[in-house]
């Protein structure tokens, strides 16, 4: 593989400040080609198209069918859809914040309850 991409489970090492969304409207307008037309060819709605190109992704039916319109809609459009998925899931997934979890520590064996309880 080439151009940053590597296989099994490592990680592609490319970065752009441009979002998804962005890309693939741009690439489609290039095209000359409306949402509908769109729409049409990939069986996905045009309302949800373009949800994914403004980035709204609270419009679409959850995270794995954004995943599987972004590859989609990157293929046909014949941007790398690997490289596009990869890109959506770092900056929808990316810029949240990571919750602090704190987990209760274990007690540890050495203190056995006395045998008097």
């Amino acid at each position: 593989m080439t151009d940053g991409q590597t296989h099994q489970g490592e990680e592609l090492n490319f970065h752009t400040d441009m979002p998804v969304g962005e890309i693939l409207r741009r690439t489609r307008v290039h095209y000359g080609q409306t949402l509908d037309q769109v729409s049409v060819i990939l069986r996905i709605r045009a309302s949800q198209l373009e949800a994914l190109e403004q980035g709204d992704i609270s419009k679409l039916p959850g995270r794995v069918y954004a995943i599987g319109f972004v590859r989609s809609y990157s293929e046909y459009l014949g941007l790398d859809g690997d490289k596009m998925v990869y890109l959506f899931k770092e900056q929808s997934v990316g810029r949240q914040k990571k919750p602090d979890l704190s987990f209760p520590v274990p007690a540890s064996e050495s203190k056995v309850p006395n045998v008097a309880i």
